[in-house]
């Protein structure tokens, strides 16, 4: 009897909690269609598909209260290349080889397409061959770049930015520009443009962008569409302002001279009998991998004369460090630093001479 009552009460609490149970399912189903709508989850059938613009959060830390709203967006952007040399190459080849980042990284930016100008026929010709779905070449002037995308990116010569821009008819509400211009100032984009301060910035690249291995300034700060975009690239540097900015560029204008420093260490070993090919991919490879070790932890402040410091006593490193101190080789590179740093703030043309005199 006692049993027969028992199981009588179980099956009526199986029934209260049946309703309880049920609803759960849904609530979670929905949450969990929710989360996949913005990106977060990706169910695992798919996820060996998944090759761009989409971010697995797993084990993520951070809690979606406190993501910025415009990280949910998920509408996709057209961009436009007013200009199509090296540096715009690599910012497209490098937009659209992104592979999806790792947890707790910014969602990236979908793209729908993106217009360039036939300026330089070879190389928006081997954009369009790579990328055809997404890359299109507008032959009948910049004006048609503009009727085509959104995000504007201006990438010519300082002295050829303003009577383009000018030129131009933008839209106050649709677009954004973007200078890679090294030396034009906001306030002369935002003349020239007739563009509200917060739809201009400005933007310096290296061309290893191409590979998502090149750091990108840009000024003002802000902008997290633009964020999105180029953190993937190598990671994006907000300055708080121009003068920042400017500071910023000058080890970038020192890749020029590490590159000559490479083709001297292979001309000294091709000079002490190694082959030439065996001279260079050596020399490449050994600066790699420093350059691999001083990266590590480089948000670490002391991190490089850490590096400096744990040179042997007595070694054969710390001697070289001593013989281009004793030749002022490092006082001779912040000299050459200023130099250029006075050509961009428009106070001399760069040369040490003319800077001296």
């Amino acid at each position: 009897m006692s049993d027969e009552y028992n199981n009588r009460r179980n099956i009526k609490k199986m029934l209260y909690l049946l309703p309880l149970l049920l609803l759960s399912i849904i609530v979670f189903d929905n949450i969990n269609q929710n989360l996949f709508a913005y990106g977060f989850i990706i169910p695992n059938s798919s996820r060996k598909n998944t090759k761009r613009n989409i971010l697995i959060y797993e084990n993520s830390n951070e809690s979606f209260s406190n993501m910025n709203e415009s990280f949910l967006k998920t509408e996709k952007v057209r961009l436009g290349f007013i200009g199509c040399g090296t540096i715009a190459a690599a910012i497209v080849k490098g937009l659209l080889t992104t592979e999806p980042p790792r947890k707790n990284s910014l969602l990236p930016i979908p793209i729908e397409s993106i217009a360039v100008t036939s300026r330089s026929k070879q190389k928006s010709n081997s954009l369009k061959q790579s990328f055809p779905d997404f890359v299109h070449i507008y032959e009948n002037g910049a004006q048609s770049i503009l009727d085509n995308a959104d995000v504007i990116f201006v990438c010519l010569l300082p002295e050829q930015i303003s009577q383009m821009i000018s030129s131009l008819k933008f839209d106050c509400k649709r677009h954004t520009l973007v200078s890679l211009a090294s030396s034009n100032t906001l306030d002369e984009l935002i003349k020239d443009s007739c563009l509200p301060p917060e739809k201009v910035y400005r933007m310096i690249c290296l061309p290893s962008v191409a590979r998502q291995q090149g750091g990108c300034l840009v000024v003002p700060k802000g902008n997290t569409l633009l964020k999105r975009m180029f953190e993937p690239l190598g990671g994006c540097f907000e300055c708080e302002n121009e003068d920042i900015m400017k500071a910023m560029m000058i080890p970038g204008c020192l890749m020029g001279p590490l590159y000559a420093i490479l083709q001297s260490n292979r001309d000294w070993l091709v000079k002490h009998g190694v082959p030439k090919g065996d001279a260079s991919h050596f020399v490449a490879k050994q600066y790699l991998s420093m350059m691999q070790d001083a990266e590590f932890d480089s948000r670490n402040p002391s991190r490089f004369d850490d590096l400096v410091n744990e040179q042997t006593p007595g070694g054969l490193n710390e001697q070289s460090i001593e013989n281009l101190k004793e030749l002022n080789v490092f006082k001779d590179y912040e000299e050459v630093m200023d130099a250029i740093l006075s050509r961009l703030e428009g106070k001399t043309n760069g040369f040490i001479s003319s800077r001296n005199s």
